[in-house]
Parts: structure tokens; C-alpha cells; sequence
């Protein structure tokens, strides 16, 4: 759920997993002091925070080792400035340390800088470490469990024992590397922290086993839609006991109108899982900036709006993820229970509608304010935004989504064509702040996204199916399959030559990138 804390991620974003020394503690002033242990949420309201590592040189001034995402970053510090006075007073590493203690957040702090034989006037306002703190500060919500022995070998281990016998020497350096990725793995805070994470730094080998177990658990490729929620509870550790209650009976076909009740229903949980979230509009504007300043500047450091990245971060621990993959358990099932399009009756189209789709619609039904449409056997065109699910019978269809909030869940069945699915932000079987269930038929069909898009998730659950036909990928940043606090699932099931273009493979939770020949990428 936290693809943020891996090592040279966190120490990028998150303040928690560095020492915070000035924010802290005046031991913190000097190298090799033990980093403090962070407070709780609650005990950590209004204490003041600056974001950098500061220690003592040989003079008796105060230099700095380090800045993470804060205030220090803001105002303009870097490693390896000298802060020769603060307040007007010069000052060595413990008195500036105590300065900032004492401190409140909001206060200003004029510090004189020597950078390169230079000379710098910075303004350091001193900030809340509640805001600035991200969610690898506080504890883990799963305590750790020491991962069980493996007895089966697996490729990794010939290549551990060849390093062994061709480099001998290297034996000491390869035990302390161990040494410190088994540590890492027992370290007992951040909230999101994942079991097979932790399994994987104490064990690598583990991981190649896990990946033959889901190869084998997702054939046939008609069966792994089925086996996909199962799996992302035992990922995630959720408690899926709620889960178990979503109908399975395929034989009946549903109404209309049951089809869309059982979207409201989904939508509902969604709701329920972000009740103790931040308002949706505004989580929805601080998801985008975190994803778009990891994909590009890889780091929130020195960026004017970091807190919103810090914000979005937070959110996570807010969410009912047991909920939110309840919805998306119920989307599944409702994707496989589709109304029967040949007896639909044609009704007058109202305006709204007709705005968002292009094409013959066959029926609808309306959901929450939005729609979910049956489209005639010719090419469509569909705008996304207002459509809580299509059910296309065929041709070339061309499906759009724009920029704004994304709906609480959304379905596209499409039986037929050479489809194009595009959008900038999220789009094709995107799961953001809810679930979406994408599944194709047949055809050569062309999937676009720039942004978290292609089968991903992000504060959500998404899958794109594709059952069929020699399919184009261009999807970039956290897309095709990826997930940030979530889960993004692509399986492509057909035997056609698919190509996947201008991608990054950044993944958060969980990636699962099933070819026809059985492979699968993580």
C-alpha cells in the first residue's frame, strides 16, 4: 500500500525515516548520535519541526548533514551550509538545536548561511511535525513476523553461491549488507509497511517463490478475476471477513435496474471507506501532485507545495482499505452479471446524456447523479466522466476521461472492436479513490494514459482485462498495473503480439502484468 517507503524513496519524502535532529533533540546535533524515537501522533501536535540533520565541525559551528522534505528545505538549506548566527546570535549546532526547540510552529527564524565562500541570508519558519510527518513515521500497523525458512531453492540462490566462490573476499561486505536488509525488515514503523515487503528484505529469494505461486494461482486466465481479491487480502493484511458476503450466482441475468443497484451499492462502500478521509475534491488535487512530483522531480525536497504530497501520505492512514476492496469485490462480480442488451428498449435520451456519448445508446439507468449506458453495435464515443459503467455490444469505440474527481467506482465491458481508451489522468481500469473494473472482449485495441493510469490504483483498486487481439500500452507514470496505497491489476489473456510503450513501472502494492505466455512482472 506504501510504495513510498522504500529506502531511497523515504529518504527522500518522508521525514519520519531520517533523523530529525533539529526538530528533536540536541543529541541529534552530532554524527553518529542515535536517531530519536518518534513520538506518537497525538504527542506530537504543535512540536516544532525544521527538516535537517545539523552537527557540530571542528570550530564549534553548526554544519548541515542533511534536509528532507520541511521547512529547512524551503527556506533554501543545503548540505553542507555552515549557519554561522540564527536570531541575530551566533551560534554553534547545540545552540541552534535548543533555539528551535523552544520554538513554536509558525515562528521565524533569520538564519545567516555560509555556502561556497558565500554569504546568505535565509528565513527559516518553523513548522508542526505533526503536518510534515508522513506515514513512515508513526508505528506499523502489522507487527513484524519473522518470515518462515524457505526449503525450496530458487534461481537467485545458484547466483548467491557463485558470487560466494568467484568473490571470497566479498564475504564480509555481503553479511553486512544481509545484516542490515534483515534489520530493516524488523524496523517497527511505518504505518503501511507490508508484509511481503519486509518477507522480501529478509529473505529476496522468497519473493521469486511468491511470484511462481501467483503464475500458477492466475491460470487459467478465465479463473483470475476470481482469485484476484483473495490475494490482495493476504497482501495487504486486511481483515476481508466482510468480503465473503458478495453474491457469486452467475446464472441469473440481471435487469437493468438490479445491474445499476448493485453499482450504487459499491458506491456506498466507497463512501464509507474514505468517512474519515479528507474531503475528496481536495485528497483528489493532493494524489495528482504527489504522483506527478514523484514521477518527475523523484523527491517533494525543495518543492513549494511539499505539504500537499505530505497531506496525501497522511490520508492513507484515514482510509478503510477493508471497505474500499469490498467495493472492488462487488465490482468484480457486477461485471459478471451483465444486463442482456438485446431487450432493451429504446427511451427518449435526456440532454445530459447525449452530451456525454456519441453513438446509439441502447438503454440506461441512472446512478448517483451519472448514468450507466448500453451502446449500440456501432462506433461510440463516450466521455467517462458522468458514466458509472458502459456496456459497449460492439465497434470501434473511442472512451475518453478529462481531469476532474474520478467517480466512486466505474465498469466498461466492451464485447467488441478496436478500442481506444484514453485520459491523462487515470482512465483505462484505473481504480482512484474507488474501484474501476475494465474488461475487453476482442480487438486490437489501444490503451493511453499519462498518469496513474492502464490497470492501476491510487487510494484504490483497479483491473484492466483484456481478453483479446494484438493491444498497444502507452501508459506512463504509475501506471500498467501499478499501485500507490492500492492495488492495480493488468492481465492481458490474449495471444495477440501487444506492445507496451513509454511506461515506468513504478509500483506501490502490488503489479501484476500477465501475458498469454504465462508471464508475470513485478
Amino acid at each position: 500500500m506504501d510504495r513510498l517507503q522504500a529506502p531511497q524513496a523515504a529518504r527522500l519524502l518522508m521525514p519520519g525515516l531520517l533523523a530529525l535532529c533539529v526538530a528533536l533533540l540536541p543529541a541529534c546535533a552530532h554524527r553518529n548520535a542515535t536517531a530519536p524515537e518518534v513520538a506518537s501522533p497525538a504527542a506530537s501536535t504543535g512540536s516544532p519541526y525544521a527538516g535537517f540533520a545539523v552537527a557540530q565541525n571542528k570550530d564549534g559551528g553548526a554544519i548541515v548533514l542533511d534536509v528532507i522534505a520541511g521547512p529547512a528545505a524551503l527556506a533554501g538549506l543545503l548540505p553542507g551550509d555552515r549557519i554561522d548566527m540564527a536570531g541575530g546570535e551566533k551560534v554553534g549546532a547545540a545552540r541552534l538545536l535548543e533555539m528551535i526547540r523552544v520554538s513554536s510552529p509558525g515562528m521565524r527564524l533569520p538564519l545567516r548561511v555560509m555556502r561556497d565562500g558565500r554569504v546568505l541570508e535565509l528565513n527559516l519558519v518553523v513548522g508542526d511535525r505533526e503536518q510534515w510527518a508522513a506515514p513512515a513515521t508513526y508505528p506499523s500497523r502489522i507487527p513484524y513476523a519473522e518470515p518462515p525458512r524457505r526449503t525450496s531453492p530458487v534461481w537467485l540462490d545458484q547466483v548467491e553461491a557463485k558470487v560466494a566462490s568467484a568473490a571470497p573476499d566479498l564475504a564480509p561486505v555481503r553479511e553486512r549488507l544481509q545484516k542490515m536488509l534483515r534489520d530493516l525488515a524488523r524496523e517497527d514503523r511505518g504505518f503501511n509497511n507490508l508484509r511481503l515487503n519486509r518477507q522480501a528484505l529478509a529473505d529476496p529469494g522468497t519473493l521469486i517463490e511468491w511470484e511462481h505461486r501467483l503464475v500458477s494461482e492466475m491460470q487459467p486466465a478465465a479463473d483470475a478475476r476470481n482469485r484476484i481479491v483473495p490475494l490482495l487480502c493476504e497482501i495487504l493484511v486486511l481483515d476481508c471477513s466482510a468480503i465473503h458476503g458478495v453474491p457469486a450466482d452467475t446464472s441469473a441475468t440481471p435487469s437493468l435496474a438490479e445491474f445499476a443497484a448493485s453499482i450504487a451499492a459499491a458506491n456506498r462502500r466507497v463512501r464509507e471507506a474514505f468517512a474519515g478521509a479528507q474531503p475528496r475534491d481536495r485528497l483528489f488535487g493532493d494524489l495528482c501532485y504527489l504522483l506527478e512530483e514523484t514521477a518527475t522531480k523523484r523527491t517533494l525536497i525543495y518543492q513549494p507545495e511539499a505539504l500537499r504530497g505530505i497531506r496525501a501520505m497522511q490520508a492513507s492512514m484515514h482510509v478503510d482499505f477493508a471497505a474500499l476492496l469490498n467495493a472492488f469485490d462487488r465490482l468484480i462480480a457486477v461485471a459478471s452479471r451483465v444486463p442482456d442488451a438485446s431487450t432493451s428498449a429504446h427511451r427518449k435520451i435526456p440532454a445530459a446524456l447525449a452530451a456525454m456519448v456519441e453513438g446509439e445508446i441502447l438503454d440506461y439507468a441512472e446512478v448517483d447523479g451519472g448514468y450507466v449506458v448500453i451502446g449500440g453495435p456501432g462506433p461510440n464515443r463516450y466521455r467517462m466522466d458522468k458514466l458509472y459503467a458502459v456496456i459497449d455490444t460492439g465497434g470501434d469505440d473511442y472512451y475518453l476521461w478529462g481531469e476532474g474527481v474520478p467517480l466512486e467506482t466505474q465498469i466498461v465491458i466492451d464485447f467488441a472492436g478496436n478500442d481506444r481508451y484514453e485520459a491523462r489522468v487515470g482512465g483505462p481500469g484505473a481504480g482512484w479513490l474507488g474501484a474501476s473494473v475494465l474488461i475487453d472482449m476482442a480487438g486490437d485495441d489501444t490503451y493511453v494514459s499519462a498518469l496513474g493510469g492502464c490497470g492501476a490504483g491510487a487510494f484504490g483498486f483497479g483491473l484492466l482485462f483484456d481478453a483479446a487481439g494484438a493491444d498497444t500500452y502507452r501508459c506512463d507514470a504509475w501506471s500498467v498495473g501499478a499501485g500507490i496505497y492500492g492495488a492495480g491489476v493488468l492481465i492481458d489473456a490474449g495471444d495477440g503480439w501487444d506492445t507496451y510503450g513509454n511506461t515506468e513501472q513504478v509500483s506501490g502494492c502490488v503489479v501484476i502484468v500477465r501475458d498469454a505466455n504465462g508471464r508475470v512482472s513485478l
